[in-house]
């Protein structure tokens, strides 16, 4: 799928798909793969999508995108979401395991 039709889809995704505030940015993430999904399931949606220039559709003949570009696509988006949830996983075990129990005190941990 060529950087162009990418860019075509999400220019496509409804704004309020789009809008979440920090620290929830996987919300974006998530709006990404479910209108890809909604996009692999329903032609109608896919003919409306055109590229930013609005000189063609995001999907059909010539230059568009194909279905099992947008499948790879999804899967792609799908697999970056499970790294990054993987990554917060181990990074919140190592906070866990990093903590300290202070010599002073009542055994507040730090």
């Amino acid at each position: 799928m060529s950087s162009y039709n990418i860019v075509g889809i999400a220019y496509n995704l409804p704004e309020s798909e789009l809008l979440s505030p920090a620290p929830r940015e996987l919300v974006i993430l998530e709006a990404c793969i479910g209108y890809c999904e909604r996009l692999a399931t329903d032609a109608a949606l896919r003919a409306l999508a055109k590229v930013p220039d609005g000189s063609r559709t995001v999907f059909g003949s010539g230059q568009g995108a194909t279905l099992q570009q947008l499948d790879a696509l999804t899967k792609e988006l799908t697999t970056l979401r499970y790294d990054i949830l993987t990554e917060n996983a181990r990074s919140f075990r190592r906070l866990a395991e990093a903590r300290v129990e202070h010599p002073f005190g009542s055994g507040a941990s730090w």
